[in-house]
């Protein structure tokens, strides 16, 4: 995903986006990517996917944007590289939202043998 992320990224930049927009634009492209990816191999989540499921992830994939892209911004003022400020935002977002994702999926699946 931050690979995905950061092409996305580059290349709005060279279509004269400028940073903080081309980055608002490629976290919603990840958080789309994430949740297949997430549901069906980090978590293995059985069943057809549900609504609760969707917006769960999109309001905790919510919150680790804005985690994520005000680490990204506020690294921006203060000089960092664009690619260093994604890192550093992804990587701290990620802990949130692996455990914010690992509680979406495994709610459905009480009970399973998994």
């Amino acid at each position: 995903a931050f690979l995905l992320d950061a092409v996305v990224v580059w290349s709005l930049l060279t279509f004269g986006l400028n940073l903080f927009l081309a980055r608002a634009v490629s976290l919603c492209i990840a958080v789309a990517f994430t949740f297949v990816f997430n549901r069906v191999t980090t978590f293995r989540a059985n069943g057809p996917v549900t609504w609760h499921e969707v917006v769960a992830y999109v309001l905790a994939s919510g919150i680790g944007i804005c985690i994520n892209y005000g680490i990204y911004a506020g690294s921006l003022k203060f000089g960092i590289n664009w690619l260093p400020a994604m890192m550093l935002g992804t990587a701290i977002a990620s802990a949130f939202n692996f455990v914010a994702y690992g509680r979406i999926f495994k709610r459905d699946q009480v009970g399973s043998k998994d």
